[in-house]
């Protein structure tokens, strides 16, 4: 379960700093 929650929180965090520049760019 922790492994689960570990990795989600490492997905979430990539995406939204995958999508930070991207809204920049586009805002």
């Amino acid at each position: 379960m922790k492994k689960k929650i570990i990795s989600a929180i490492l997905m979430s965090t990539v995406i939204l700093s995958a999508a930070a520049p991207l809204s920049g760019v586009y805002a």
